[in-house]
């Protein structure tokens, strides 16, 4: 034999006793019975399968200031650009770059910082518009999701 077969086969030796050894002490693990406490098995109040969404999740979900001259917010599919044109007007244009074979329109949701929406729109692919809003509050939230 090799040797480092002989010292695999003397540590399993030494090891051995210790595994069969029943001569531990009997309350090392147990739990004392005042800690258990009583298990009741109740039917959860909703079931998640009567749950259409669990969790539903934007895009892109972003707040910002007005613009005193333009922003450009958006991602690899959905841009959109705000442009301050004076006198608490802007303009806001937006482009859908997702190929035209996506298959998924894409909604914009323009909402003022106190949650009131100005401007909704559902884009399909290879499409871009534009519109004016009124500003309202300090700052507005876009919102890119998935029709």
């Amino acid at each position: 034999m090799r040797f480092p077969a002989v010292l695999g086969l003397l540590s399993v030796a030494v090891a051995l006793p210790s595994a069969v050894n029943n001569d531990a002490p009997v309350d090392s693990l147990s739990i004392a019975e005042r800690e258990v406490g009583e298990v009741i098995n109740r039917a959860p109040e909703q079931s998640a399968q009567d749950i259409n969404i669990l969790f539903e999740r934007a895009f892109f979900d972003q707040t910002v200031d007005w613009p005193s001259s333009s922003v450009t917010l958006g991602t690899i599919s959905f841009q959109t650009q705000v442009n301050n044109l004076g006198s608490d007007r802007f303009k806001i244009s937006w482009w859908n770059s997702d190929p035209a074979n996506a298959g998924r329109k894409i909604k914009l949701t323009f909402n003022a910082g106190d949650g009131t929406r100005l401007y909704d729109v559902v884009s399909s692919p290879q499409t871009r518009g534009n519109t004016e809003v009124t500003k309202r509050g300090t700052q507005f939230r876009a919102i890119f999701d998935e029709e």
